[in-house]
């Protein structure tokens, strides 16, 4: 079986344990964190053209993390939510794409939305895009796989 080696952040053992903790809480199948950045804001693009920006503040930002998890989806990014209880979370599919800009790590939802990440550190924005990168090369590699039959096994020989 081909294993993906992932760009993971060092991280403190101690700060990672209680992460995944309080992240198994919210979904019991998470299983490890591959990445954390300390703190992302969630801006929606809302493509109107009387606003001052076309970008809109979401009411998300907090600890970003990039799990792994024992059942599909397998790999998501998801952000622990300082100013709600609604926490964001999206399954990193083959069809996952992003682009990284100046300011911002910008990527589309399943539901079509397009989103952008501010990161209060400019090097875990790009560490973040590089590990989703990767993430997106390994799924969209492992869903090309042929699928592995399994031949029945014979049925007994008539008398």
């Amino acid at each position: 079986e081909a294993r993906i080696v992932l760009a993971m952040q060092t991280t403190d053992t101690q700060s990672a344990e209680y992460n995944l903790g309080v992240l198994k809480k919210q979904d019991p199948r998470i299983a490890r964190v591959l990445h954390t950045a300390k703190h992302a804001v969630v801006y929606v693009y809302t493509n109107d053209e009387s606003a001052d920006s076309p970008w809109e503040r979401h009411n998300v930002e907090g600890a970003l993390h990039i799990v792994e998890r024992s059942a599909e989806p397998r790999y998501q990014l998801f952000i622990h939510n300082r100013l709600s209880t609604d926490n964001l979370v999206e399954s990193i599919t083959p069809e996952f794409s992003i682009e990284v800009t100046e300011e911002f790590l910008l990527y589309k939802n399943e539901e079509g939305q397009v989103l952008g990440l501010w990161f209060y550190e400019a090097s875990d924005r790009d560490s973040t895009a590089r590990l989703i990168e990767q993430l997106v090369e390994y799924v969209t590699a492992q869903q090309q796989q042929p699928a592995v039959s399994v031949p029945s096994p014979a049925a007994p020989a008539a008398p």
